[in-house]
């Protein structure tokens, strides 16, 4: 058996942000906030499993792989902001932060065209 060499660098780990959605109208919004969970409105949508962190995202993936067409998103705007961008059936999206100047993922809008469909959230 082989012992792990400590080369001087503390390891760290990170947390993982995940959410399996299943959002039941095609009416309301659902609002996901990274950095205060108790913000967080489900109540037009079937959280499914989850791991929150309370600490702000540099990188979210949204997978639209359930019966919609389409759903959008929006970053950054708050509970009333506008769901802006597109992603169609089986897409999977990468919102990367991390290039830009030290803008994080503080918050995510949801909206769906089709009831009963499942986003799924990933965000480090």
């Amino acid at each position: 058996m082989q012992k792990i060499r400590d080369v001087g660098k503390e390891s760290r780990g990170f947390v993982v942000y995940y959410a399996e959605v299943v959002l039941r109208s095609t009416n309301k919004k659902v609002f996901l906030d990274f950095v205060e969970s108790n913000r967080n409105s489900y109540q037009d949508a079937d959280l499914v499993s989850s791991n929150f962190t309370d600490q702000p995202l540099k990188q979210v993936r949204i997978t639209n792989d359930g019966s919609a067409d389409f759903i959008r998103i929006g970053f950054n705007r708050g509970s009333s902001g506008p769901p802006y961008i597109k992603i169609k059936f089986g897409e999977t999206v990468t919102i990367p932060f991390v290039d830009t100047e030290d803008e994080l993922v503080l918050d995510m809008v949801v909206q769906a065209n089709t009831s009963n469909t499942t986003v799924r959230v990933i965000g480090l």
